[in-house]
């Protein structure tokens, strides 16, 4: 296998990865797909290059005080903060920028705590909306729950309509990670700060 093998996709935690890595015998290009339950690094990977492209090419075309980088930035995430794979993974990946803040925001007890993930608020407020400038929705994840009666609580905790984003800087942008179940509506679509289509 040796001969042809040139890379390795494990799906485990990033730990255990690291483990194997040191073992004599691979030798060979590592790409982790995350451990299922709450990594996804490979879509990490895809947001990351969204951010970074999307201020690059912001600054250039309106030439103001607009980002070109992932430091300095506030990135707000709404919804499900326990289960949610993308959130995770990505408030790992921003820990080893500078000085990124992370606003965490979630309703309930039932789906915002999990590790090291600290809420900083339940509510959506004006001031962190005018600090925002990546706004990062996820969905309540209905197949995580083991009661329906608790999702069917969760589930319209947060709703993202045209008013929430018109709030924001012009250059904020509005990130999902799919599939929407109707936390983001179709209205913001057409909204320029929409970029859930873009990978």
């Amino acid at each position: 296998m040796d001969l042809w093998l040139e890379l390795v996709q494990p799906r485990c935690k990033t730990r255990t990865m690291k483990k194997k890595r040191k073992k004599k015998h691979m030798n060979k290009n590592f790409k982790n797909v995350g451990s299922t339950r709450m990594e996804k690094p490979n879509i990490v990977q895809q947001t990351k290059l969204l951010l970074l492209h999307k201020f690059r090419r912001v600054l250039e075309e309106k030439k103001k005080e607009f980002l070109k980088r992932i430091d300095d930035m506030t990135v707000t995430f709404i919804g499900d903060l326990k289960y949610g794979m993308m959130v995770h993974s990505l408030v790992q990946t921003l820990f080893k920028f500078r000085n990124v803040k992370k606003s965490k925001l979630i309703g309930d007890e039932g789906v915002k705590k999990h590790n090291n993930i600290i809420v900083d608020s339940e509510e959506i407020t004006q001031t962190i909306l005018q600090n925002t400038d990546v706004m990062y929705v996820t969905r309540i994840q209905k197949e995580r729950f083991s009661n329906s009666s608790l999702y069917e609580k969760f589930k319209g905790k947060y709703f993202i309509d045209n008013s929430l984003p018109n709030k924001c800087k012009s250059a904020m942008i509005l990130v999902h990670p799919s599939a929407r179940v109707g936390e983001i509506t179709t209205e913001c679509d057409d909204n320029h700060r929409a970029k859930y289509f873009q990978r």
